[in-house]
C-alpha cells in the first residue's frame, strides 16, 4: 500500500533525525579516536583521504541509484554505516590500527552518501511551492540532533575508550533503518534521468559572478567547520586539559545558535536586511571568535565557551544566509550547480586537513586558529562582492 506525500516527508524527517544523531555523536570524537592509533599530526591526512574517496563515491552514486533504486541503495548504505560504527568500537577493544582506519573510511564515505540519499528523497516528495519551508524544517531537525549529541558523547566517553559512543550511535541509526524498512519501501520512486555534467555546470558558474562568489562564501564556511570539527576537540582535551564531559558541554552550548537564530535571521533577511549585510557580520564574528582562542592559555570554561560561541553565532548566520542567497539565484532545474554547491564540504575536507597538517607540524594548533581567523576575512571580501537581493 502506497503512503501519502505528507507521511513520506514526516518519515524522511525522522530518519534524518536518527542519521544526524548517529553522525553527530561520533563527529567530535573521531579525531581523538584516530589519535589513539596514529600520530596526532597525521589525523588530517586520514580525513583528506576519506574526503577524496567520498567525492569518487558521490560522483558514482547517481548511476548507482538509477541502476538499483533509491530504496535499495539507501537501505544498504545505512546497514554499512551501522556495521562500520560497530567495527570502530571493536577496533578499540582489539587495539587494531588497520581495523580502526578501514572502518573509519567506511563510516566517513557512507555517512556522506546516506545524507545525500535522504536529500534526494526530500527533493522527490516536496512540492516546488513548499521547498523553502521543508528545507527549513529539515535544517532544524538536523541541528536539533546535533545540539545534544556532543553533550551525550562527552558523558559516554569512558577511561576504557570511545566504544560506548559507537554503541549508542549504532543503536540510534538502527531505529532509522527500521523506519526505512517499514515505510520507505512503500514510497513510489520517479524514473530518473541523467543530469548535466559537472564540467558544463562549472563553466556556467564561472559566467555568473554572484553564484561564483556565493560558492566561494560557502567554501569558506566549510573550511571553518573542518578546522573546528577536527582540531578543536583535540586542542581542548589534549592541550588545554578539559575532560571529555566538559568538551561535550562546551560543544552543546556553542551549537545552540544553529537551533535558535537561523529561522529569525531568515525572516530578517527577507523583510528588512539583505543577505549581504548579515554575511559580512557573520564572517566578522567567526574571525573574532577564532582569533581569540589562542590567547586563552588556561582551562577557563567560561572564556573558551564565549569565544567559541561568538564564532558559532557567526557560522550559523553565514550558513542560513548562504543557503538563502544561493537558492534565490538558481532553480531546481540546475542540478549540476546545486551539486557543486553541496560538494564544497568534501572538497574542504580534501584541502584543509592536508594544509593543516603541514601548518601544525611546523608551528602548532594555536597558529592554525590564527590562519583560520585570517581566512574568514576573505569571506567578508567575497560577501561584499555579492549583489544584494534587497
Amino acid at each position: 500500500m502506497r503512503i501519502s506525500k505528507r507521511r513520506a516527508v514526516h518519515a524522511i524527517y525522522w530518519v534524518m533525525f536518527f542519521v544526524t544523531l548517529h553522525y553527530a555523536l561520533s563527529l567530535y570524537i573521531n579525531s581523538s579516536y584516530l589519535a589513539q592509533f596514529i600520530a596526532e599530526s597525521n589525523v588530517g591526512i586520514v580525513y583528506t583521504i576519506g574526503a577524496l574517496l567520498s567525492i569518487i563515491l558521490l560522483l558514482y552514486s547517481e548511476r548507482l541509484v538509477r541502476r538499483r533504486g533509491l530504496y535499495i541503495v539507501t537501505k544498504r548504505t545505512v546497514l554499512i554505516v551501522i556495521g562500520a560504527t560497530l567495527l570502530m568500537g571493536a577496533a578499540e577493544w582489539l587495539e587494531s590500527p588497520i581495523l580502526a582506519l578501514s572502518s573509519f573510511f567506511l563510516l566517513y564515505l557512507f555517512t556522506l552518501l546516506e545524507r545525500y540519499l535522504l536529500d534526494m528523497y526530500l527533493e522527490e516528495y516536496s512540492k516546488d511551492g513548499e521547498t523553502g519551508s521543508l528545507r527549513g524544517i529539515f535544517l532544524t531537525v538536523m541541528n536539533g540532533a546535533i545540539l545534544f549529541s556532543p553533550l551525550m558523547a562527552g558523558f559516554l566517553v569512558s577511561p576504557s575508550g570511545f566504544w560506548r559512543v559507537f554503541l549508542v550511535a549504532s543503536f540510534a541509526l538502527s531505529i532509522g533503518l527500521f523506519i526505512i524498512i517499514i515505510i520507505f519501501k512503500r514510497m513510489p520512486e520517479r524514473k530518473r534521468v541523467a543530469s548535466k555534467s559537472l564540467f558544463s555546470s562549472f563553466w556556467k558558474v564561472m559566467k555568473k559572478s554572484d553564484i561564483r562568489n556565493i560558492l566561494g562564501v560557502h567554501f569558506y564556511l566549510q573550511v571553518f567547520y573542518v578546522v573546528m570539527v577536527i582540531y578543536t576537540p583535540i586542542y581542548l582535551n589534549s592541550e588545554i586539559g578539559f575532560s571529555w564531559p566538559m568538551v561535550g558541554l562546551i560543544s552543546a552550548i556553542i551549537l545552540s545558535p544553529f537551533v535558535i537564530i537561523q529561522l529569525p535571521l531568515g525572516a530578517i533577511a527577507d523583510r528588512w536586511l539583505g543577505e549581504k549585510e548579515l554575511l559580512v557580520a557573520g564572517f566578522l564574528l567567526m574571525a573574532i571568535g577564532t582569533f581569540l582562542l589562542p590567547f586563552i592559555g588556561h582551562a577557563s570554561f567560561a572564556l573558551f565557551t564565549l569565544a567559541l560561541l561568538v564564532g558559532r553565532v557567526g557560522a550559523a548566520t553565514v550558513e542560513v544566509m548562504t543557503e538563502t542567497y544561493f537558492f534565490k539565484q538558481v532553480n531546481d532545474g540546475e542540478a549540476g550547480i546545486i551539486s557543486l554547491f553541496r560538494n564544497t564540504q568534501p572538497l574542504a575536507y580534501v584541502i584543509v586537513p592536508a594544509l593543516s597538517t603541514i601548518l601544525i607540524l611546523y608551528f602548532g594548533v594555536r597558529e592554525l586558529f590564527f590562519a583560520l581567523a585570517t581566512l574568514m576575512l576573505f569571506g567578508i571580501y567575497h560577501s561584499l562582492r555579492l549583489k544584494d537581493t534587497r
